[in-house]
């Protein structure tokens, strides 16, 4: 039986995911999970930076673009929902965050936006 291969997008998406962790790890944050299924959304990245537990969105782009429009409104909402769900599992954590980390073939190919999600907003 012939074996199938993935979408050429998504290789691109899984490679965007493992350059995202790369400069996270760097930057000093702990990768608790990748592709997180939960009730409310799929988080790319969980991690914890010191007492902040942040859901990281990841996306490759053609064309640099702002990090605000890279996840529609109804994403954002999804992912707050999904985020303070998880909270309670993690009694170390003192704050919530979303980021969003953008590759693009445009300098600066890789782009990481914190706080990319006003929580005020929704």
């Amino acid at each position: 039986m012939a074996r199938m291969m993935k979408p050429f997008s998504k290789i691109k998406g899984d490679f965007a995911e493992v350059l995202a962790c790369f400069l996270l790890k760097l930057k000093g944050y702990r990768i608790l999970s990748r592709n997180f299924k939960g009730k409310f959304a799929e988080v790319d990245l969980l991690c914890l930076f010191k007492s902040t537990l942040i859901v990281v969105e990841v996306k490759y782009r053609k064309l640099n673009e702002s990090g605000q429009t890279a996840v529609h409104q109804a994403q954002k909402q999804r992912l707050i929902r999904q985020l303070k769900a998880l909270w309670a599992q993690y009694p170390e954590v003192e704050s919530l965050r979303i980021d969003y980390v953008i590759l693009s073939k445009d300098y600066p190919w890789i782009k990481h936006y914190k706080n990319a999600v006003n929580f005020d907003e929704y």
